[in-house]
């Protein structure tokens, strides 16, 4: 399947299991020879600055975006 026929398909998890779903949909996809059908998985993130206890102590961490 070509890119520019591919179709974009959401799928709504519980939050922290974005990347267990992403594997589980890649495994899937190998044991079924889909190969050719599925031309990318992504799990959109943003980074976010935390700060700690601590002054000047920041952590940074990335994501997934969740939007209503």
């Amino acid at each position: 399947m070509a890119e520019e026929q591919a179709k974009w398909y959401v799928i709504h998890t519980y939050s922290g299991y974005e990347a267990m779903v992403k594997d589980s949909l890649e495994k899937l996809i190998e044991n079924n020879n889909l190969q050719e059908n599925i031309v990318e998985i992504q799990i959109p993130t943003e980074e976010t600055l935390e700060e700690k206890e601590r002054k000047n102590s920041w952590s940074a961490k990335s994501s997934p975006v969740t939007s209503f």
